[in-house]
Order: C-alpha cells, then sequence, then structure tokens
C-alpha cells in the first residue's frame, strides 16, 4: 500500500512530498485493535537534508503516522491505497449515487442488529461494543468519500468547482503530450486527488462538500457536531490503544448506548447530505442549497 505524505520541514520551511510504502494491516486479527503494523520510513528533505523518521501505524481501523512518537501538526498524509487503486474512476461515474445512500444504511442495520446481541461475557461485550463504535465512523468516511467522488467525477462543472476551489491539485503539472496520451487523464489524476483524502477529518471534507457542490453539513445540532468530533478522536484510541487513552485510561463509557448514540449522530448527517443530493431532481445537476 502506499500513502501520499507531506511535510512542512522546520529547519527551512520547504514543504517535503514523497509517496512513502505503508504495510497492509493485519487482516487476519480477530479484534481491529490487533491489526495494527508498524514500520518506520525516512524522510528526507530535498532542500537542507533533514531527515525525518516516520512511525507508521496502519490498521483496519485507520493509518497514522507520527514523528519521534508524536503527532506533528506540519504533517498530512492521505488514506491508503494500492498503487492500481486509482483505476476505478469509471466505476464511480456509472454507479447511481444512491447506491452509495444505500449501502451506508445498510450497514447501519447491522451494526444496530449486532448491537442488540446479548452478550454473556462482560469482556467480550465491551470488545464488540468498540469495534461496532469504530464502524459507525467507517461507515461515515465510506459515504462521504464514494458521494463525493461521484459528484464531482459524473458532473463537468462540479469537476472545474474543485479544480477551482482545491489549491492542492492546482499544483499538478501537465503536458499536452501527457492530454494527447490519455483523454481521461484530469478525471484519473482528480480520482487519485481525492482517493487520498483522510476522510474522518470532518472539517477539512465539510469545507470541500460546501466549497466545490454548495452542501453544507447538517449535523442536527451544534451538540452532534461536537461530539462526532470527539467521537472520532476516541475511534483513534479503540483502534490503537485497545480502548485506552493516551495516559491509560480505559474508555469505558463505549457501551451499547454510546454506540447507538453515535450511530444516529452519523445517520442524521448521512440523511441530511442525501436529502441535498437528491433534491437536485437530476443526478446530472447539483443545483446550491440554501439549508445550513
Amino acid at each position: 500500500m502506499r500513502s501520499d505524505v507531506s511535510l512542512i520541514c522546520k529547519s527551512c520551511g520547504h514543504e517535503i512530498k514523497e509517496e512513502i510504502y505503508v504495510p497492509e494491516p493485519n487482516y487476519a486479527a480477530e479484534r481491529a485493535s490487533d491489526s495494527d503494523v508498524q514500520s518506520e520510513e525516512d524522510l528526507v528533505c530535498d532542500s537542507c537534508g533533514e531527515v525525518y523518521v516516520l512511525d507508521i501505524m496502519n490498521s483496519m481501523g485507520g493509518l497514522f503516522i507520527y514523528i519521534d512518537g508524536k503527532e506533528d501538526e506540519n504533517l498530512s498524509y492521505s488514506y491508503p491505497h494500492f498503487e492500481d487503486e486509482h483505476e476505478d474512476t469509471d466505476w464511480y461515474i456509472e454507479t447511481p449515487y444512491s447506491e452509495f445512500y444505500d449501502f451506508a444504511k445498510y450497514s447501519l442495520r447491522e451494526v444496530e442488529t449486532l448491537l442488540s446481541t446479548n452478550w454473556h461475557d462482560p469482556s467480550q461485550e465491551a470488545v464488540a461494543h468498540r469495534m461496532l463504535f469504530a464502524q459507525c465512523i467507517t461507515i461515515l468516511e465510506t459515504y462521504l468519500s464514494d458521494t463525493f467522488k461521484s459528484l464531482v467525477l459524473k458532473n463537468n462543472d462540479n469537476t472545474l468547482a474543485l479544480l477551482e476551489f482545491d489549491k492542492d491539485i492546482q499544483s499538478e503539472k501537465f503536458t499536452l503530450h501527457d492530454f494527447a496520451s490519455d483523454p481521461d487523464l484530469i478525471k484519473k489524476k482528480i480520482n487519485a486527488h481525492l482517493s487520498g483524502l483522510m476522510y474522518h477529518n470532518i472539517a477539512k471534507i465539510s469545507t470541500l462538500y460546501n466549497g466545490v457542490l454548495q452542501i453544507k453539513f447538517d449535523f442536527g445540532s451544534h451538540e452532534n457536531r461536537r461530539k462526532l468530533f470527539k467521537a472520532i478522536d476516541y475511534r483513534h484510541d479503540c483502534v490503537h490503544r485497545n480502548g485506552k487513552d493516551k495516559d491509560g485510561n480505559a474508555l469505558a463509557f463505549i457501551d451499547e448506548q454510546f454506540v447507538s448514540e453515535t450511530l444516529n449522530i452519523v445517520e442524521t448527517l448521512i440523511d441530511n447530505i442525501e436529502d441535498k443530493v437528491s433534491s437536485a431532481g437530476d443526478e446530472d445537476e447539483l443545483r446550491e442549497s440554501d439549508e445550513v
């Protein structure tokens, strides 16, 4: 697997950009917290020669990269992808938007069904609740990713809006030979770029939805928004610290009620986004919504 990494060098201020190797998670693990696979990569500033050691942790719950064991605000990285993963552009163009929504709703119902299971062992119940909680966030990420890519790739106006709004993709350079060799180059590059975004970064993704599609995220309430942002932090602890925070305290509050509440917040956001998408009435055209 690969990830696109960007780091602002602390020594000279130069932006380092590089695609790095990311190990695949341990898919055979029984628990998401046991699927962690770790590795190290050196990132070298090609301006001043400063060397940074990246601590890479990849699991079924997501990718996390640290410098000297700590998160760095100057470091950003894409969601891990396989080298040939970006060849699915046609699939996003041909698949109806409704399928992404239907799959998200089906997945949420699956979580509800499993949540109602009677666990006889309290330790098993705690593990199940953490896994189901993490799955709620994964369902949201997948819906946001698939829907946005499809909306942008299907519609030329949305494609142009992204190219005008997203400063990162504007920096891409191509020659006339590149365009002549591949008429679908722009769509493929956009798909690759969008596949590299971290869709649990709700602040950034909501800005993209609003700036490109004029779709404002409606969480139902400010309290729901606050809880969802906090839940994403808790998901990190569930996946990478086996349900404990950085101080070693168990997240014992992740119980059936907490998972159910998180599921409802996720579903509210997905439903409200889908309402704005479907309100256009035509999958080839999105119109601006006045909803907040």
